[in-house]
């Protein structure tokens, strides 16, 4: 498949025929992931490789209950990892000093372009991933489950396997909602309403009278759906919390 067609049809798939990846096959995803960039080469990340059965049960209910993490042949936990490179310049006579938020940042930054490699080569191989980013919202539960020593915190988990069916690829906003001609050029009330009006419109098409999620609230729109429902901001506020304090017990200075 073509590089840019993969990246055009790539859509999240949750759901998979279960038959296993070939060792081959698992192999040219770590390599695709290996040979993405990353800043001073020095590889501020680490992936974790889970294909057993009760660690990805583990995941999945740490993950609140996404049933495709046990379901997917294989999982990757993407990882800011600063320990390797810790070790690293101690016993060669170096100075550790990456224990700040901009490695932190790096470290984040690497991960996901690893990640994104792998996505992408996935598509290329006809499989399927999922990316899942509570692993945020747990992130001091997944430092426990999965063995983190100091100075490494989860960024992402992806999910990878043959898909059941190709979901169809969800809309975006249009290009002039991202790119910005030579500086930034913020956002006027109107130009908001014009890039935001399709998105709107499909939500009221689905939800004509409304959504009250299960907290109680109450969404007339998309922007209250997301705020309001689904993102609320008790869940949002916990998963703050949780993650600073994962990341203060990874050692790092934050």
């Amino acid at each position: 498949m073509d590089v840019l067609e993969a990246i055009r049809n790539r859509a999240s798939v949750r759901a998979y025929t279960g038959e296993p990846l070939t060792k081959a096959e698992i192999d040219t995803l770590l390599h695709a992931g290996l040979h993405a960039p990353s800043s001073g080469n020095l590889l501020h990340y680490s992936v974790i490789k889970v294909t057993d059965q009760t660690m990805k049960d583990t995941l999945c209910r740490i993950c609140f209950e996404q049933p495709f993490i046990k379901s997917a042949p294989l999982v990757l936990v993407f990882n800011a990892d600063q320990n390797r490179n810790r070790k690293w310049v101690e016993q060669f006579g170096g100075h550790f000093h990456f224990d700040g938020p901009a490695y932190l940042g790096k470290g984040f930054c690497d991960a996901l372009i690893a990640a994104q490699n792998i996505v992408i080569a996935a598509e290329g191989l006809g499989l399927g991933s999922v990316y899942v980013g509570s692993v945020l919202n747990r992130a001091r539960d997944v430092r426990q489950a999965l063995n983190y020593p100091r100075y490494v915190v989860p960024v992402v988990l992806l999910a990878i396997g043959r898909p059941k069916k190709r979901p169809k690829v969800s809309p975006r906003l249009p290009l002039r909602s991202i790119v910005h001609e030579e500086s930034y050029q913020d956002f006027s009330a109107e130009d908001i309403q014009n890039i935001y009006r399709e998105k709107e419109a499909a939500w009221q098409g689905q939800n004509p009278s409304g959504l009250t999620g299960r907290n109680g609230a109450r969404a007339n729109s998309d922007s209250e759906y997301f705020t309001m429902v689904r993102y609320h901001q008790t869940s949002i506020r916990e998963a703050d919390r949780e993650f600073a304090a994962a990341v203060r017990e990874a050692g790092f200075l934050v």
